[in-house]
């Protein structure tokens, strides 16, 4: 009798396909490590003109912005200092003169009494003798001394054609004095004392004006700012010369 054949074994291949769809599949392959360095150049990027240009134009557009602002305040600073200047001025007094009775003298303005210009030339009171003379004790720092300034000018302007010597008086520095004065329109004799003045023209305080009549006496003071271009004191002054 002939043995009886063996079936063939089933390979894979010859599985149902129901059991090998039930099959595991292979998991998917690992993606390769990420190297810590790359030695390969990064890649070149366009240089972005219109965003450059727009950074710029608005960075410049944003400076002279700030510059403008910045002078319309201090243009509005400027103005309202001088309407408050002008204000000021307006509410100073005019001097008191007496009207009757003799002349006041407070005593000789001693002619030997040296002061000197701002350019170191010496000056004596000596030198003014024939004039009437308008004496101002004054300082840079003073705010009452600036605020007169501009009557004594026009009070000075306006005795231009009388024999009438204006002389602003300080102890401070020719070059704080120079300096201060070439930021303003004043065109009055200004000199430096050296030491105290004579007792004559000694005061408690500044500013302190005084007027020396043409034969060297002192005929008025007054302490205190005042309004000095009104019409009592040209009227004053105009007689004694």
């Amino acid at each position: 009798m002939e043995p009886s054949a063996e079936p063939p074994a089933e390979t894979p291949a010859s599985l149902p396909a129901a059991f090998a769809a039930a099959a595991p599949a292979a998991p998917p392959a690992a993606p390769p490590p990420t190297p810590l360095f790359s030695l390969e150049p990064p890649p070149r990027r366009r240089f972005a003109w219109g965003a450059f240009f727009v950074g710029v134009g608005t960075g410049v557009f944003g400076t002279v912005l700030m510059m403008a602002i910045g002078i319309a305040l201090i243009l509005m600073a400027a103005k309202s200092m001088l309407s408050e200047n002008s204000g000021a001025e307006a509410a100073l007094m005019p001097p008191s003169f007496r009207e009757n009775g003799p002349r006041s003298f407070y005593g000789e303005a001693e002619p030997t009494w040296t002061l000197h210009t701002l350019t170191g030339e010496s000056v004596k009171l000596a030198d003014y003798r024939g004039k009437v003379v308008f004496v101002n004790f004054w300082a840079t720092w003073c705010g009452p001394c600036i605020l007169e300034m501009p009557s004594i000018q026009r009070l000075q302007d306006k005795m231009k054609d009388s024999p009438v010597v204006f002389l602003l008086i300080s102890d401070e520095d020719a070059g704080t004095i120079g300096t201060f004065l070439k930021k303003k329109p004043w065109t009055m004799q200004s000199l430096r004392g050296d030491g105290n003045p004579p007792s004559v023209f000694r005061s408690n305080g500044i500013p302190a004006t005084f007027v020396v009549d043409p034969s060297g006496m002192v005929v008025y003071r007054h302490l205190g700012a005042a309004r000095w271009d009104a019409d009592v004191v040209v009227t004053f002054l105009r007689g004694l010369s």
